[in-house]
């Protein structure tokens, strides 16, 4: 899993790190999270990422930038 965000967000952010990143996007209030399909993808403008979650499992699925 954490080989997939390091590819995804072209870093090469240790294990804590990428943890650190998804801890800090749950916990921001300014984080907005929308059910689609099988998945949340909750997105953080302020560290610029999208994680996408399974709604089922509640594991992280892939995180990618938002440019927006």
């Amino acid at each position: 899993m954490y080989q997939r965000v390091n590819k995804k967000l072209s870093v090469d952010p240790s294990q804590a790190e990428v943890q650190a990143l998804v801890i800090a996007a749950l916990d921001d209030v300014t984080t907005s999270v929308d059910k689609l399909g099988k998945n949340y993808y909750v997105t953080n403008q302020n560290r610029q990422v999208q994680l996408a979650i399974n709604s089922f499992n509640y594991r992280l699925v892939t995180v990618v930038r938002v440019t927006e």
